[in-house]
């Protein structure tokens, strides 16, 4: 996955996951390939292309705008709902991420904390791990305290009960990995 959040990165993630290359959707698009390539590389995408890229490979463009719209300051006070990737990327990342998961816990059988930190490390990007790994209708807010961002989890699939009535738990981003590092435990070993 690419490190580095951009338009063009998107784009490329979207050709792949529809099954496509580059090259092919050069020649739908009747375009050299080299500069299509070239343009994605550099990020240089005009609106035109956007539109086209959108169309041919439905690209959610109302999506794409809240995830870079989150790039706005943001206060501990004024959490910010994070949009959620479309459940076609989850599904197709999913099992890659499974995979390195059960890798991490099978390394360290012992230590979920070490698991999770191992985890991070191949993937350095903790949303990416939370947005792959929890279900879809759970919730993932950010703010910022002291100049770091900060993820929450509120699972909504899972609410629990607080005198008959469901109730949903906040956790952090470490609480929430080591949930889901735990119950994937359970399940493995």
């Amino acid at each position: 996955m690419d490190d580095i959040l951009s338009i063009g990165s998107l784009i490329k993630r979207h050709i792949k996951m529809r099954g496509r290359t580059v090259k092919e959707v050069a020649v739908l698009l009747g375009r050299n390939y080299t500069t299509l390539s070239g343009v994605l590389k550099r990020d240089a995408v005009d609106a035109k292309l956007l539109f086209q890229l959108a169309n041919l490979l439905d690209i959610d463009l109302l999506w794409m705008v809240q995830l870079f719209d989150q790039r706005r300051p943001i206060s501990s006070m004024a959490p910010y709902q994070v949009p959620r990737m479309q459940s076609d990327f989850r599904n197709h990342d999913c099992p890659e991420v499974r995979r390195q998961l059960d890798d991490c816990i099978r390394n360290n059988p012992t230590s979920i904390a070490d698991a999770r930190r191992e985890l991070i490390r191949r993937y350095s990007n903790v949303f990416y791990l939370l947005d792959v790994l929890m279900p879809e209708e759970d919730i993932i807010r950010i703010t910022v305290e002291r100049g770091k961002e900060k993820y929450f989890c509120i699972p909504v699939s899972s609410p629990s009960c607080t005198r008959g009535r469901p109730s949903h738990q906040i956790y952090d981003s470490t609480e929430m990995l080591n949930l889901i590092i735990a119950t994937r435990k359970e399940e493995i070993l």
